[in-house]
């Protein structure tokens, strides 16, 4: 995108064009647009919308966007179990820089306790067969799932 607020808000409109027929990459850069709010007022919840959608895709960037959404609280509750769960389903052979996805999870690992590791990685197991936004939601729904202590 340009600097110009001109092109942002035009930009805007085609990425919201292109993410509501249902593009990932599209619908990822839409939810960055209104996390950074370029062309558009900031609002992490609507940034949360998007990127839920273009994860629910598997797109690695979606994933990695929603992840760092649950890791830092933006637009949601901080959960670092589901912020894990969803870095984990990231191939390390795709776009992002795996070297630095393999950190992240190193690092997020050290501070998760041995039953959050262990919800995490059931949570991604439950993305992978079930659907990414099928398994997070009835993640989220069951009481006493969340350990964000």
């Amino acid at each position: 995108l340009s600097q110009h607020d001109g092109d942002d808000s035009r930009a805007l409109g085609w990425y919201e064009a292109a993410a509501e027929q249902g593009l990932a990459t599209a619908q990822d850069d839409l939810g960055r647009l209104y996390q950074v709010g370029r062309g558009t007022p900031h609002d992490d919840a609507t940034a949360l919308t998007w990127y839920r959608r273009s994860a629910a895709q598997h797109d690695m960037f979606g994933l990695s966007d929603l992840a760092v959404a649950y890791a830092n609280g933006e637009g949601t509750t901080p959960d670092p179990v589901v912020s894990y769960a969803l870095l984990s389903l990231i191939p390390p052979d795709g776009e992002l820089d795996a070297g630095a996805l393999q950190e992240q999870l190193r690092q997020m690992k050290q501070v998760l306790s041995p039953l959050q590791l262990d919800i995490s990685l059931a949570l991604a197991r439950a993305m992978r067969n079930d659907g990414v936004l099928e398994a997070l939601d009835r993640y989220l729904r069951t009481p006493g799932s969340t350990l964000r202590e």
